[in-house]
């Protein structure tokens, strides 16, 4: 009996949005126009738990960026402009960590990194580094779309030119990079709950 009521709850708990009392969606405000200085916020990503959001700020200097939605406080977790510029933060599914595209404004070469929020610890991911012949070539570089559940692997954007690439999965601690599909055209993908799809 006991078991059958466990079970009834997480079937209430995981029921799809549009089923529970006849609601549909529900969309909510991140950020407004006025906290964004114009809305020069790009790569936009809300946290897990949707306390926070992690961006790069244009009208700054590219910096990697945290905000908390409920005081409003920002903080700048890695510096940018003028050596670096920094993309696509990715938050690992415990919210505790986020990936990022270091790019070089000489080289346009870059790295996937990834910084711990509450230490500001910074890793490289093995086998990330790519070498590129101009700094307009930046989208060329591994960029991260996802994290796996289980926060293993960095799933990432591949790119021939600024068109089209690819989908890898990319080991966090290294190794092996696999890939999953070429010549598709996207800017994000996301790992499916159960990890079986993308």
């Amino acid at each position: 009996e006991v078991a059958a009521q466990a079970g009834e709850r997480l079937a209430a708990l995981q029921a799809p949005a549009a089923a529970v009392a006849g609601r549909g969606p529900v969309a909510r405000r991140l950020l407004s126009g006025e906290e964004t200085d114009g809305n020069n916020l790009i790569w936009v990503m809300p946290s897990p738990d949707g306390r926070r959001v992690a961006y790069t700020h244009l009208g700054s200097d590219q910096g990697l960026y945290v905000r908390d939605r409920a005081t409003g406080q920002e903080e700048q977790l890695a510096s940018g402009l003028p050596r670096i510029m920094n993309f696509a933060p990715i938050w690992s599914p415990d919210g505790r960590r986020l990936a990022f595209l270091e790019a070089s404004m000489e080289s346009g070469s870059g790295v996937i990194k990834i910084i711990d929020v509450a230490s500001r610890n910074v890793i490289t991911v093995p086998g990330t580094s790519a070498q590129n012949q101009h700094p307009r070539d930046w989208a060329r570089n591994l960029t991260p779309s996802d994290w796996s559940r289980d926060g293993r692997f960095l799933l990432c954007r591949t790119a021939a030119d600024r068109r089209a690439g690819g989908l890898v999965l990319v080991p966090v601690a290294g190794g092996a990079i696999t890939p999953l599909a070429d010549s598709v055209a996207l800017e994000r993908a996301t790992v499916s709950p159960d990890g079986r799809f993308v």
